[in-house]
């Protein structure tokens, strides 16, 4: 494949769609990561909360924090997706006007283009899910393996030994 040589003013179309594109299909990722995330009932970095308590009741709370911080994490991205939409659109059109008949061909590499950038996404993304999925596993093996670790109770003797030595003192 030969690489044609633009001016600015023409390559500044292309460039328009092909950045509008690669965000809308970035932002298609991020998407399906927060679902996958739900689905698979795990937490990514950016969503933990820490709470102080560790009382059932505060684990109960930080959990669900945590699960609406994804879903607002998800809402907001469909808004971002949907404005992403109506530009891509246009910059469709704006194109496909400006280069005619010669826009179906420059689409086409501009979209192999991306689609090779994104399947490097997507498999980041995949290596995340993971790695998520591994941390959780971990997580609970440990939290339900062991019991916890209490030591022997404590018992303060001071009394005792004072009356003790009270005693030892009248028998002497």
């Amino acid at each position: 494949m030969r690489k044609i040589r633009l001016i600015a003013s023409q390559a500044q179309t292309i460039n328009n769609y092909k950045n509008r594109k690669m965000k809308l299909l970035l932002c298609c990722a991020n998407i399906y990561f927060n679902k996958q995330c739900l689905i698979q009932n795990l937490i990514p970095t950016y969503a933990k909360i820490k709470v102080a308590a560790t009382s059932p009741a505060a684990k109960f709370t930080q959990r669900k924090t945590q699960i609406l911080r994804i879903k607002d994490e998800i809402r907001f991205l469909y808004k971002k997706k949907m404005q992403l939409n109506k530009q891509l659109y246009y910059s469709h059109i704006t194109a496909a006007n400006i280069w005619g008949p010669a826009w179906d061909t420059i689409a086409e590499i501009t979209h192999n283009n991306i689609n090779k950038h994104m399947d490097i996404k997507y498999h980041s993304i995949h290596k995340k899910l993971q790695n998520l999925q591994q941390k959780k596993e971990i997580n609970t093996t440990t939290n339900q393996g062991s019991e916890p670790n209490f030591q022997p109770r404590v018992v303060n003797l001071t009394s005792r030994l004072t009356q003790m030595k009270i005693h030892s003192f009248k028998k002497d």
